[in-house]
């Protein structure tokens, strides 16, 4: 598995905030996916995004795909 988004996706797992119909190996995936650099590359690069906008859209996509409502509504 990728490091760093198991070790994300566990955290969230272990301590509640991850929406209830994902699984730890499907939000590792989803973490691995949208923190790849070519997603970067693609948006920011090819597509000529501010690094800033991909940013909030990066948070923004993160917090509506993994996290349950009520760990949003705490953010």
């Amino acid at each position: 598995l990728h490091s760093f988004p198991h070790r994300r996706s566990s955290d969230l797992k272990r301590s509640g905030a991850l929406r209830a119909d994902l699984s730890e190996r499907q939000a590792t995936d989803v973490l691995w996916l949208y923190s790849s650099a070519d997603v970067y590359r693609l948006l920011v690069h090819d597509s000529r995004w501010p690094p800033r906008r991909y940013e909030q859209w990066l948070a923004r996509s993160l917090e509506q795909g993994l996290l349950a409502l009520e760990a949003t509504a705490q953010v």
